[in-house]
């Protein structure tokens, strides 16, 4: 799966990842992309949150306690990867794109695609 993001989607997975990283997590989690989406100043993550009756803050808390519970490594060379669990959730996002007829993967399906997979 080749991802097409636009800019801010790019910014909230190297967010992601770097959290990953800080944390000493080997992979990134579901749990790191919805940090990082919440994280990300002027993206329509937080309207869309709000508009589904969810707050910005809980899917945050929610998110850092998932993170904390997580596998922790040392010494790794390389960044960590995008794990099992995050990897469906992409590929429903760019499925999502396609549906739509967009050409680049756009926060609403990135927050949609989590939705529907029932991932933090």
């Amino acid at each position: 799966m080749e991802l097409k993001p636009t800019t801010k989607v790019a910014e909230i997975l190297a967010v992601a990842q770097r959290s990953a990283q800080t944390a000493g997590n080997p992979e990134i989690t579901p749990a790191h992309i919805a940090l990082a989406a919440v994280e990300v100043p002027e993206t329509t993550v937080p309207a869309l949150l709000a508009a589904g009756g969810t707050s910005p803050e809980s899917v945050a808390a929610t998110a850092r306690a998932e993170i904390a519970k997580l596998p922790r490594v040392s010494g790794s060379s390389s960044g960590p990867g995008f794990g099992q669990a995050a990897l469906p959730v992409l590929q429903q996002a760019n499925t999502l794109m396609q549906a739509w007829g967009d050409t680049f993967m756009s926060t609403d399906a990135l927050v949609l695609a989590r939705a529907e997979k029932g991932a933090i």
